[in-house]
């Protein structure tokens, strides 16, 4: 049999079973055929809307499951906002719920505030207060978090920070990063004087900071609903001791952290300082430099109200100096007029 006998046997053999289901002995080939195709066609038809449907479906399941982890990530984000990083990824590791435990480990704890952070405001809107304040905590956090602290809280104008805990570098290497932070906040300071005068701001914020280092009791504190991740101890309260005695712009360390960090920075010994909880008087140390930048750096700043004046003689360039002498000269000259 050739290949077209073939095809018109098979051919037959559909019609009959054509003419079998459909009962219609007349059939017509042509029709039978176009029928049947239109039916074929039709199912496919119909296949390809339910996958359309399947598909569109997934994407709607897919879209959901985008707008869910673009929420987690939103929520991540904000909530990373309220706690340190180094607290943040700390709780992401945990594989079981967060409870309330804690353990003593060495740290070195810094505190820091606005000296008279409500006098230096009084004249100022209270928008404009916040933004200066928002500006300050924002330079500050920068700072604490490119040297690795932990920014435990912020007390109103206070900040509190510690180093050694939920990762350490070595006693010795946190107390040193820690004092290395406390030099940048205050130098920092000075770009912000500068700027916030230029406000209008007559009496732009000056800190003080105090360092203490030694065993502190660390971890979660409150209750089964409330809990926050801090420190307590005696060398907090001597941390904020310091603080509180320390002079504008000054930065306090305690014995301790002087030990650990005399052979690198240059400290001057001052007097003893008495702290609620320590039975016996504390060596306090003002923190001057890094020796490498004793003999490298000289300024001469002051601000006070309807006066700033701020001089780099490492960084203005030598072409700049008759200019600013000129400047000086008239300032002065203004000065004489002025009390005459």
């Amino acid at each position: 049999m050739d290949e077209k006998q073939e095809i018109q046997t098979e051919e037959s053999r559909t019609i009959h079973r054509a003419e079998k289901v459909l009962g219609n002995d007349k059939l017509d080939k042509k029709s039978y055929f176009h029928d049947e195709y239109s039916y074929l066609f039709k199912q496919y038809k119909k296949l390809i809307k339910q996958m359309e449907k399947m598909v569109k479906m997934g994407d709607i399941q897919q879209q959901k499951v985008t707008k869910l982890n673009q929420r987690l990530d939103l929520l991540a984000k904000n909530l990373s906002k309220y706690v340190s990083p180094q607290i943040f990824d700390l709780m992401q590791s945990e594989k079981e719920d967060i409870k309330i435990q804690s353990h003593r480990t060495q740290l070195t704890v810094f505190f820091s505030d606005i000296v008279d952070f409500t006098s230096s405001t009084e004249n100022l809107q209270p928008e404009d207060t916040t933004r200066i304040l928002n500006e300050y905590l924002e330079e500050m956090s920068q700072i604490a978090l490119k040297f690795g602290g932990t920014i435990d809280k912020f007390i109103g104008d206070a900040v509190m920070i510690f180093f050694g805990d939920p990762q350490s570098k070595g006693m010795q290497e946190d107390a040193l990063t820690c004092v290395a932070m406390a030099i940048e906040m205050q130098k920092k300071l000075i770009d912000l004087r500068r700027i916030w005068s230029n406000r209008g701001l007559q009496n732009p914020f000056k800190v003080r900071i105090g360092i203490a280092s030694g065993y502190c009791t660390v971890g979660n504190f409150g209750s089964n609903n409330r809990l926050d991740y801090t420190i307590i101890g005696s060398i907090v309260n001597l941390a904020s001791r310091l603080e509180s005695s320390a002079k504008p712009d000054d930065i306090l360390v305690s014995h301790e952290t002087y030990s650990l960090i005399k052979d690198k920075i240059y400290c001057e010994k001052e007097d003893v300082v008495m702290v609620k909880g320590i039975p016996f008087p504390v060596q306090k140390y003002k923190v001057i430099d890094f020796y490498g930048n004793l003999k490298v750096h000289e300024e001469i700043s002051e601000y006070f109200d309807g006066f700033s004046i701020y001089v780099d003689l490492d960084y203005i360039p030598q072409n700049n100096i008759d200019q600013a002498i000129s400047y000086l000269d008239q300032s002065i000259n203004a000065l004489k007029k002025l009390k005459e």
